[in-house]
């Protein structure tokens, strides 16, 4: 047990190791927020997520309503058995599934999480250029 000081007048706490680590602050960069914690950074990366997504299917809605043809197969035949809204529905239980598990997101899997993001990222920007 580590025996650490408090506020004057009030005693001191014995607190496990554990506990004694996690109280420490850690350092502030020059511009005073906390590190990025990987928790924070996936949780960004949904963000991004759920933006570029939404971005993807209103392009693909105007595209498709302009006489665009969908090119990956599986959102063809989505699209054309349940519409749009078949489309959107999909996109949301991948949405929720991934915010799930985003606290477990770690290692190499948090590498291929970046790479989905930033390809989505192109995605979108490829959708703003065509429009």
């Amino acid at each position: 047990m580590i025996i650490r000081p408090t506020d004057p007048g009030r005693p001191a706490t014995s607190l496990p190791f554990d506990e004694a680590a996690r109280s420490v602050e850690r350092p502030r960069d020059a511009a005073g927020p906390r590190y990025w914690s990987r928790l924070r950074i996936n949780y960004l990366l949904w963000f991004l997520l759920v933006a570029t997504n939404v971005t993807d299917v209103l392009a693909s809605k105007h595209a498709l309503a302009n006489g665009a043809v969908e090119l990956n197969p599986i959102v063809a035949r989505l699209l054309e058995a349940h519409g749009i809204t078949g489309l959107l529905v999909f996109k949301g239980v991948w949405l929720l599934l991934v915010l799930v598990l985003v606290p477990y997101i770690r290692g190499w899997t948090q590498s291929l999480y970046v790479f989905v993001s930033f390809a989505y990222v192109l995605l979108a920007a490829y959708h703003f250029y065509h429009l």
